[in-house]
């Protein structure tokens, strides 16, 4: 008894005190110690599994608590990252409606001045019939001005508005051939030459927003491209399949400085044009984009201007 009580531990708890003696019919003291040994070995054995299996609970428990507080972990900082990009998108909205409004208000505010002046000329003056046809005339041409403004600041209401926009198969020659017969009279006044490429593949997108986006470009290439412009549009495969189109013309170019900003703020670099305001080509870039596509500058080989699109091939 005594060796076994020498060699019993934690780790063999499993060995029962046995004597090797004569069998009795009655316990005696021997008896009764060997069973109270042997009893108190199967307790604390039954303390040290329950302490064990209490201990693996605690440790899955507690790994289901890491898990937990990882998961929330990483959705609270995937909802931070969200937030911020509201936050950062929500803070770009701002500048660009200060921008936005005061192009609006500054552009809108020549055309109102000029029909309240001619309207006034008009309804207290005697003027000979060819006097009356100026103010007429710029009456209506003030009164497109203000039209063409109001379907721009639309168009960009609608494109803000349109979260999921459902892209069709579209052709970029007619798309580029409606914009130009939209713009026909305008090139007649300007004296300009129009030419078209002949390679005219099919892209992804919306059918009225790319004609919006030729019409911009074009209207450009006619107000800015010089005395007699000479403009070219077309379009070019690219290597990662994207569709390039583009309108060249034959103005002045635009600086550095210019091509940095021309896409992103409503601006007009020619202020004495009467008949241009800033709110095309941000719309071309923000149309580009929901569309899937990017928007950019080039200066043209020997001079004038490339201004191009990119959409994904429909082929």
């Amino acid at each position: 008894m005594a060796d076994y009580a020498k060699k019993l531990d934690l780790n063999n708890l499993d060995s029962e005190l046995k004597l090797t003696r004569t069998e009795r019919d009655q316990p005696d003291e021997l008896g009764l110690v060997v069973n109270a040994i042997n009893k108190m070995r199967l307790s604390i054995s039954n303390d040290l599994n329950k302490r064990n299996h209490l201990y693996q609970e605690l440790s899955v428990y507690r790994n289901q608590l890491e898990r937990l507080v990882s998961d929330r972990t990483i959705d609270l900082e995937y909802k931070t990252q969200q937030l911020e990009i509201k936050s950062a998108e929500l803070v770009e909205q701002n500048k660009e409606l200060d921008a936005y409004a005061h192009t609006v208000a500054h552009d809108l505010k020549q055309p109102v001045s000029t029909l309240i002046a001619a309207s006034s000329l008009l309804g207290k003056a005697q003027l000979s019939p060819e006097k009356q046809q100026q103010l007429a005339d710029t009456i209506q041409r003030s009164a497109n001005k203000m039209r063409a403004i109001i379907d721009s600041l639309l168009l960009l209401a609608n494109i803000h508005k349109s979260e999921n926009v459902a892209l069709t198969c579209v052709d970029t020659q007619h798309t580029a051939m409606e914009a130009c017969a939209r713009l026909q009279s305008f090139a007649d006044q300007q004296g300009a030459t129009i030419q078209l490429g002949e390679h005219w593949p099919k892209v992804l997108g919306h059918e009225q927003w790319i004609e919006e986006i030729w019409m911009n470009f074009l209207s450009n290439a006619l107000k800015y491209g010089g005395a007699t412009p000479k403009v070219e549009l077309g379009t070019e495969t690219l290597v990662n399949g994207m569709i390039k189109c583009w309108v060249k013309d034959s103005g002045p170019g635009l600086n550095a400085e210019q091509q940095h900003e021309i896409f992103d703020k409503f601006v007009r670099f020619d202020t004495q044009s009467a008949d241009g305001h800033g709110l095309g080509l941000s719309i071309v870039k923000r149309i580009a984009l929901r569309l899937g596509g990017e928007v950019g500058y080039e200066s043209a080989p020997g001079g004038g201007s490339i201004f191009w699109f990119s959409l994904k091939s429909a082929d």
